[in-house]
């Protein structure tokens, strides 16, 4: 199965733990591993008709078990391995808070997107409605990009909550879809600010490494 955390094939060794309170009819168990490749916790809990041994319930009687993925909990997102710690972190738990709580998860990614603004793409402002102006002025993004950012203040109706525009983090109603909206401008913001730059670099360095084993001028990085 592929790992929730790191998103690699990889193969479990679940090992069950049943929990104490069962009946004939029902029993629970916890299924738990570690990923063989980043070495964090996979748990599930798992339902079903047990049967039993000496007593006690030996395994769930499978064309009746029901299985719930416990941790990591929420929805399943991933990060390019290109996007910075600092950036990646509030991304991966605005996705995790979501289906718990859509305002936290929205402000998660207001703040996400401002420090990718600010820190990375050298944006200048005292909100964040000028520093998405800014940057679309001085980074000149693709049109898509430019309009994703646009609507994030539409959609997220900052005329009726200012605090979104001058106080990023804090916890305010949202409007139906922004938070799911904001990730999907993050997950933008990661291909334009950090993933296709990476790439280049990386093309530009091999095909260097080629010129010089050939004798000839390098490019400029």
């Amino acid at each position: 199965m592929t790992c929730p955390h790191c998103n690699t094939g990889v193969k479990f060794q679940f090992q069950r733990i049943f929990l104490k309170s069962y009946t004939n009819d029902e029993a629970w168990a916890v299924d738990t591993d570690r990923c063989p490749e980043c070495h964090k916790i996979v748990i599930f809990l798992s339902s079903g008709r047990p049967s039993f041994s000496n007593g006690v319930p030996a395994i769930l009687v499978e064309v009746k078990e029901s299985s719930l993925r416990a941790w990591p909990a929420g929805a399943v997102v991933f990060c390019p391995p290109e996007v910075p710690e600092d950036v990646s972190k509030d991304f991966l738990e605005a996705s995790q808070v979501l289906p718990i709580s859509a305002q936290a998860s929205a402000a998660l990614s207001r703040r996400c997107l401002q420090h990718i603004l600010v820190k990375y793409g050298q944006a200048a402002g005292r909100d964040l409605i000028q520093q998405i102006e800014n940057f679309i002025t001085t980074k000149n993004p693709p049109s898509y990009i430019a309009k994703q950012l646009h609507a994030v203040r539409q959609i997220g109706n900052f005329a009726a909550h200012p605090q979104k525009d001058t106080v990023t983090g804090e916890i305010l109603p949202v409007e139906p879809g922004e938070a799911e909206w904001n990730l999907e401008v993050l997950q933008s913001m990661f291909d334009f600010q950090f993933v296709k730059p990476a790439q280049q670099a990386k093309r530009i360095q091999e095909f260097n490494e080629k010129l010089k084993a050939a004798g000839k001028q390098p490019l400029p990085q």
